[in-house]
């Protein structure tokens, strides 16, 4: 989101993709623990989804909980860090338009030996 919001408006600004060569694939994980000489690998999915009954609470909780939006908050002069913080709003309110709408999110632990 803080990548999201420094960079709207900005000539040549894509949305995020999933990047199958990242650790967000259990195959590139697991290949790139074995090739750091990693043995009995095993890779576990984790989830966690959450309701989301109101977007300034929601992106209060984000903002609270996410430390480069901290980061960016913290540099940021008042009228600045407020201009972005309504980008954000906005975004959250065309992307989440519906609610009470569940959010969920998975990643991946990993768990190896090391011989």
């Amino acid at each position: 989101m803080s990548f999201w919001c420094s960079s709207k408006g900005k000539s040549g600004y894509t949305a995020p993709q999933t990047n199958i060569e990242s650790f967000e694939n259990p195959d590139y994980i697991r290949n790139h623990f074995r090739s750091s000489g990693f043995k009995k690998i095993e890779i576990v999915p984790f989830s966690n989804s959450i309701e989301v009954k109101s977007i300034q609470e929601f992106l209060n909780m984000m903002i609270e909980g996410s430390a480069p939006i901290q980061l960016m908050k913290s540099k940021l002069e008042e009228p600045v860090w407020k201009e972005k913080e309504k980008i954000m709003f906005d975004h959250l309110s065309e992307q989440l338009a519906l609610l009470p709408i569940s959010l969920s999110s998975e990643a991946y632990i990993t768990i190896a030996k090391k011989s």
